[in-house]
């Protein structure tokens, strides 16, 4: 897999990817009408929400690019502005690529590009097991609180910085042994 930064030539057919990763897990037989009219909006906005991001300062968008046929596997949109928690505002994987590892690495890409002591929230659909799952195994924590004003209900999800550990200092003794460990 190819991982880099994106480029508007990478989403070609951007509301076409977007529709075939997120349904029929979107689809939700209880959703209302103003519901789906929220993720036919999603879809219908994906291009101008990556257009947008390519041209933030403090925004990153990294793309996963099937190396064989010079495909996009997924891409994940992250806002590294200064705040309390940077956003990640959203991770799109194939369907084709799920369970195989590209979210977890579009997630490194973005890690490394916010640092390991920055912490990170994430709104999900509230029905999107999926999605809280692979959160989860990153450390994201369900704060149980809602976020924004949606038709459908955003979970907020946490990730708190990565708190670097030190051992302690290492000194020279007088036998020229470390002490300290």
């Amino acid at each position: 897999m190819i991982l880099r930064p994106a480029r508007e030539s990478d989403f070609p057919h951007l509301e076409t990817f977007v529709w075939q990763a997120i349904f029929p897990a979107f689809d939700q037989p209880e959703l209302t009408a103003a519901q789906r009219a929220e993720n036919d909006a999603m879809v219908e906005g994906a291009r101008a929400e990556v257009m947008q991001a390519l041209e933030e300062r403090d925004t990153a968008v990294f793309v996963a690019i099937e190396p064989k046929r010079k495909r996009l596997a997924g891409y994940l949109i992250i806002d590294g502005a200064p705040a309390a928690y940077t956003r990640l505002r959203c991770i799109i994987v194939k369907r084709a690529y799920w369970g195989k590892g590209v979210a977890t690495l579009l997630m490194a890409e973005a890690t490394n590009f916010v640092g390991h002591d920055r912490a990170v929230s994430v709104a999900v659909r509230h029905y999107n097991a999926r999605a809280m799952a692979f959160l989860a195994k990153h450390d994201f924590v369900d704060t149980g609180e809602t976020s924004g004003d949606h038709a459908i209900p955003r979970t907020l999800l946490l990730r708190e910085a990565y708190e670097e550990l030190t051992l302690g200092s290492t000194s020279a003794t007088n036998d020229g042994k470390a002490d300290g460990l």
